[in-house]
């Protein structure tokens, strides 16, 4: 009898061993998703980047943007408030943007994610670091590369329109 004590304690004594290795195997598993989680988004972060650098001579419409970085409805929706945004306030308040305004810096306030953040109502988004890097930073490259072209033009409308003019003066005198 003294034996089969011996066996419960040891059932019990191993039942306790097989929690501790089904705690460890949880641990194990849920830090190996964490980790591929991450790498995932990596990954895709540089197909991203290799699409950019490889088609950077393009200057891309918003259709080839939404191709490359996979985006959906909301995505869409986003990109066209954005687009609103850099019409109505961003290009007015800031005509140049400094050389590391695509940086996402949630450290600095006056940094342009941050601003761009507070001004759309985006505080409590949760993602807003991949949405930043997805459909804001090309979506603000995108508008003002087109509204500075389309400045350009119109300048350039302004200056040919008087060159000629003055051709037609200088012609008739």
């Amino acid at each position: 009898m003294a034996k089969s004590g011996r066996n419960t304690g040891g059932d019990a004594d191993g039942s306790e061993d097989d929690n501790s290795d089904d705690e460890n195997e949880r641990q194990r598993v849920s830090e190996l998703e964490r980790r591929m989680e991450t790498l995932i988004k990596e990954n895709l972060k540089l197909k991203r980047d290799l699409r950019k650098a490889q088609s950077s001579s393009t200057r891309g419409t918003k259709g080839d943007i939404r191709s490359d970085n996979n985006w959906n409805g909301e995505d869409v929706n986003l990109s066209d408030r954005v687009t609103l945004m850099c019409r109505d306030v961003l290009f007015p308040r800031f005509k140049f943007l400094k050389d590391d305004w695509q940086k996402y810096d949630d450290s600095k306030e006056a940094s342009l994610s941050m601003y761009m953040q507070k001004k759309m109502n985006m505080t409590m988004v949760d993602d807003y670091e991949d949405l930043w890097d997805r459909v804001i930073v090309p979506t603000i490259r995108l508008k003002y590369q087109t509204i500075r072209c389309n400045l350009n033009n119109a300048i350039g409308k302004i200056y040919r329109g008087e060159y000629l003019l003055n051709w037609e003066i200088i012609y008739c005198l």
